[in-house]
């Protein structure tokens, strides 16, 4: 990439300068979408654009039982049994890393006794 403003993604590139931001997609199939937004301030629409592809962000009950197809009731469930769910108590709220939930399903853990 030869903008020094420019953040690369993998598949994606993001490029911005003064109220023009441009997403650049690239697809395995070698088609691209370009998508244009024009805003008033380039860094917060990149830092929320980051947020939202930041797959590892804290989650909470409600978004950690959709992600993983359960009902939130599942997942407290959970927490209280010490089924090894790797849930972070945070304040009063619990909060989930998806890459946590990932390897917590595929370690075999998540499986009814």
């Amino acid at each position: 990439m030869t903008e020094s403003n420019g953040i690369k993604f993998g598949m994606l590139n993001f490029i911005y300068s003064y109220k023009v931001a441009r997403i650049h997609l690239y697809s395995e199939a070698g088609d691209d979408i370009i998508i244009v937004f024009f805003t008033d301030d380039c860094n917060t629409f990149r830092r929320w654009i980051v947020d939202e592809m930041n797959e590892d962000k804290w989650i909470g009950i409600d978004e950690a039982a959709d992600y993983l197809g359960v009902n939130k009731d599942s997942i407290r469930n959970w927490i209280k049994k010490d089924s090894e769910i790797p849930a972070h108590k945070i304040g009063k709220q619990w909060k989930f890393k998806r890459s946590e939930l990932d390897e917590w399903v595929k370690s075999g853990k998540s499986a009814i006794k």
